[in-house]
């Protein structure tokens, strides 16, 4: 009889081995594709920006005689996508960053109203033409175990993919819930929304809803991403749906513990 209990465990310990080595290796598998994924997407980011400063150089440096306003129109361009090039290899960086050392990323008491009170004090210093009306709905401080950079790119994401893509005027952050455990947040927005297939594919990897316009108004294609690993790394969830009076809605929770 304990030769035969001794036989069913080592069974048992060998198969369940064997399962979790099985779950360790697909799991490795997918984090290479995964990066594999990544990293032929940030090639394909990258050559345009790169393809067309250099366009821009060669002509500078074959043309010395270029009148003053085609060469500061040069410079201007080549400026311009110098600074999406930065935007993208820091937002690359902040996604590697959570993706492979999260372990090493600190956390410490962070209060969710100073956070919204500094935004609402950059919306202020925006040109009027792009400015948008800010409406607050928190009635308590909130304060959560976390990393204070990460949630600030939570709120700043979300507001500059607003401000460059929705054409509304107004966006609403609302508290929804705040218990010992979690809070949970709304960011709306009252501009023309998303189609609803749409919809599952705004957190994807430089997904974009028209790429051309999003090249243009230097986005990286990389902002909702940023969002939905910040919110995982704070042990919570975000669902992103068309809202019932006009525009888009995140509504994301962040665990206090």
């Amino acid at each position: 009889m304990i030769c035969i209990s001794f036989v069913i465990s080592t069974i048992a310990y060998v198969t369940t081995k064997k399962l979790l080595m099985d779950i360790i290796l697909e799991h490795n598998r997918e984090r290479i594709r995964i990066k594999k994924r990544l990293t032929n997407d940030i090639n394909h980011e990258l050559k345009t920006p790169v393809a067309s400063m250099q366009v821009c150089l060669e002509t500078l440096l074959s043309n010395m005689n270029l009148d003053d306003e085609k060469r500061q129109g040069m410079l201007e361009r080549c400026y311009s996508h110098n600074q999406r090039l930065i935007k993208l290899l820091a937002a690359v960086s902040l996604l590697t960053r959570l993706e492979d050392g999260s372990k090493f990323i600190t956390k410490e008491p962070v209060l969710i109203n100073t956070i919204i009170n500094d935004l609402v004090e950059e919306l202020k210093i925006m040109p009027k033409s792009e400015r948008f009306n800010l409406n607050i709905d928190f009635n308590e401080d909130v304060i959560v175990n976390g990393n204070i950079s990460l949630i600030c790119s939570i709120f700043s994401n979300l507001t500059q993919n607003t401000i460059l893509y929705s054409e509304g005027h107004n966006i609403y952050i609302s508290l929804l819930e705040n218990n010992e455990r979690y809070c949970k947040i709304l960011f709306a927005d009252d501009g023309n929304g998303v189609e609803e297939k749409q919809i599952s594919h705004l957190f994807e990897r430089f997904y974009r809803l028209d790429n051309g316009r999003s090249r243009q108004l230097g986005g990286t294609g990389l902002g909702l991403a940023i969002v939905k690993h910040a919110v995982q790394f704070h042990g919570g969830t975000i669902k992103a749906s068309k809202r019932k009076e006009k525009g888009l809605q995140f509504v994301f929770t962040l665990k206090k513990i």
